[in-house]
């Protein structure tokens, strides 16, 4: 008889795949000088600003050369609380 597997194998990858994403983007951004060109610019709008888009937004600011164009979502705190993480940050953008 075999026992039922902690997590599957569809859980795995995505664990996976995000940790390997967050490394990249860690490895990337200590890379990246802090005085970027514009053509080494990245500009970025984020849709949906909930759980996953807010701390997606919190880890976007932290990148050298990357810049949030826009940021947008059908609820209005969530487009207030990007406006106000992004005022915080100095880092406008459209919302």
């Amino acid at each position: 008889m075999t026992s039922k597997p902690a997590c599957s194998r569809r859980d795995f990858f995505a664990a996976a795949t995000a940790a390997g994403l967050a490394l990249g983007g860690a490895a990337r951004a200590e890379t990246v000088s802090s005085r970027t060109s514009p053509s080494n610019r990245i500009r970025v709008a984020l849709i949906g600003n909930g759980m996953m888009g807010s701390v997606l937004l919190d880890t976007l600011q932290k990148i050298p050369g990357v810049e949030i164009a826009a940021v947008c979502d059908i609820w209005k705190y969530a487009r207030q609380r990007a406006q106000r993480n992004l005022r915080f940050a100095e880092r406008p953008a459209n919302c």
